[in-house]
């Protein structure tokens, strides 16, 4: 009875104060060779284009994350790592689609649209955008699924890992409008 007691009193206090059990102990997070990014909808007229990204490298496979009092650090096998991989390979997936529906929607403007659209890509820290060169853009079309594939290569050697990876959408490469924006973070 008196166990009961103490694991009811030590669920009161987790639950009274939720962080007080994140500040006592680190917490850790290990890494598969896939980092989901944000999503994003882009919407023009009744037309929308989901986008999905993700960051992919073999380099993140047991790349480890520890959150301790004093900050964030990153380590493989108890070595410290600071930076990201020289190169890393980011897909973007362009899905469009009659918006509030998921009814695919193939008109020839928003093929146009989604065939046209280019990106930027940052690295932001704090409220710091840093630009980053991106060395590839390879796009493929899967029609059946109603899909557009974009695989973009960027170069990261000298940014940080607990920076964001930031990408912005435009229509064209000309196109100083922006029409979405999604990042990654690890």
């Amino acid at each position: 009875m008196k166990l009961l007691r103490q694991a009811g009193v030590v669920l009161l206090i987790g639950l009274a104060f939720p962080n007080l059990a994140l500040t006592t102990r680190n917490a850790r997070k290990e890494y598969q060779s896939a980092i989901p990014m944000s999503s994003e909808e882009i919407k023009v007229a009744n037309e929308c284009i989901s986008l999905t990204g993700s960051m992919n490298s073999p380099w993140f496979q047991g790349l480890e994350r520890t959150e301790t009092e004093s900050g964030v650090s990153f380590h493989r096998s108890k070595i410290l790592v600071s930076n990201f991989p020289e190169v890393l390979a980011v897909e973007i997936w362009a899905k469009p689609h009659v918006c509030n529906s998921w009814k695919p929607r193939l008109n020839e403007q928003i093929v146009s649209l989604v065939e046209s659209l280019s990106f930027e890509c940052f690295s932001k820290h704090g409220l710091e955008f840093k630009p980053i060169k991106i060395i590839s853009i390879a796009r493929q079309r899967f029609a059946k699924a109603n899909e557009w594939l974009f695989l973009v290569q960027i170069r990261t050697a000298e940014i940080p890992l607990d920076d964001h990876i930031v990408f912005t959408v435009h229509g064209t490469s000309t196109d100083e409008n922006i029409l979405g924006r999604f990042s990654g973070q690890l």
